[in-house]
């Protein structure tokens, strides 16, 4: 396994530039998404760059900075950006099929990608709090993994909601949403096989896998005895990370087929992807073994958040049928032959 691809060097006033340089790109951004209202726009991105550059001058301050600022570049980072940066080429592509503006489609990205982060981060950390606690500036090192899938899923949601009302955008801006991350999300799990992390169970199969030294699973397996302390190797484990992104990738290949095939009505695929991903998840979780998860009633984190999210889509898919069918007038809440 790779989990550290490669490591950048920086001195502290590099780091302190590069961190000022992201504060006034993002509140330059802000300024360019709102240039039509500039007395709500010029306003808000002044209030951002004042707490995020603040935020940068607290943890960037001289004292803070080691002499040498030693950045890893790490596996799971570079695929997640690979999966990034091919989402938002597929929902730009879907999205000027509905209408949408490329402009709209990236302040939609650009928004939702940082609500996913920090929700993703957020609920790692609060699951895991203990590792935290005793450094909190470290909750933030989110480039150093760990995340929370089901976590960023839900406040990416909850912002790209907010934005589709906000700009008067169609529902289906949210199938082509929907269809740019089930088609990519899965890259950012090879990226965890990589880094060794979101690791299975024990397996005699085949299929298992053997993690080396400076992966997650061999270091965290050395911390809790499980292996000796002079193994190489760890036992052969489900390789759940790619059980995942292969559930992504056919998650997102029907839901392509589906949309581009059936059209069906605007809302259903995001409630179908959030249906099937939950689902698919639930179960993956049964055969998972890492330690990051917390437990309530028997169930992960993620399986309870997936109960929720599968239990929402349904219900709102199952609704979005019968009112479509109730207006084009099909008895019984069967679906109608139309173009939408």
């Amino acid at each position: 396994m790779h989990p550290i691809l490669f490591t950048l060097k920086l001195s502290p006033d590099l780091a302190r530039i590069l961190g000022f340089a992201a504060a006034f790109a993002l509140s330059a951004f802000i300024v360019f998404d709102g240039r039509k209202n500039l007395r709500l726009a010029i306003p808000s991105a002044l209030g951002f760059f004042a707490l995020s550059f603040s935020g940068a001058l607290f943890l960037l301050t001289k004292d803070r900075l080691p002499p040498e600022v030693v950045i890893d570049i790490r596996s799971w980072g570079v695929f997640a950006v690979i999966g990034m940066v091919s989402c938002f080429v597929i929902q730009r592509k879907l999205g000027k099929e509905i209408g949408l503006t490329g402009d709209q489609i990236l302040s939609l990205w650009v928004y939702g990608g940082i609500g996913a982060v920090a929700g993703a981060r957020a609920l790692h950390v609060a699951v895991n709090w203990p590792w935290y606690a005793p450094n909190p500036i470290s909750a933030i090192a989110f480039w150093d993994g760990g995340m929370v899938y089901i976590g960023g899923v839900t406040v990416a949601l909850i912002v790209g909601i907010g934005y589709v009302l906000i700009k008067h955008l169609p529902v289906r801006t949210f199938d082509v949403v929907a269809l740019g991350i089930a088609l990519t999300q899965g890259l950012g799990r090879i990226g965890c096989f990589l880094a060794g992390c979101c690791y299975g169970r024990h397996t005699d199969l085949p299929i298992g896998v053997r993690f080396g030294e400076g992966s997650i699973v061999h270091y965290t397996m050395l911390q809790t005895g499980e292996i000796p302390p002079d193994a190489t190797l760890t036992p052969p484990l489900h390789p759940t990370q790619l059980y995942e992104a292969a559930a992504c990738f056919t998650i997102g290949a029907i839901l392509l087929y589906w949309y581009r095939k059936k059209t069906p009505r605007p809302g259903i695929i995001v409630c179908a992807y959030f249906f099937l991903y939950s689902f698919a998840r639930f179960f993956l979780e049964l055969i998972r073994n890492d330690p990051e998860r917390q437990f309530y009633f028997g169930l992960s984190t993620s399986q309870i958040a997936g109960i929720a999210l599968a239990t929402i889509a349904l219900t709102i898919g199952v609704l979005l049928t019968v009112v479509k069918a109730q207006k084009d007038g099909v008895p019984g809440g069967a679906v109608a032959n139309h173009d939408v």
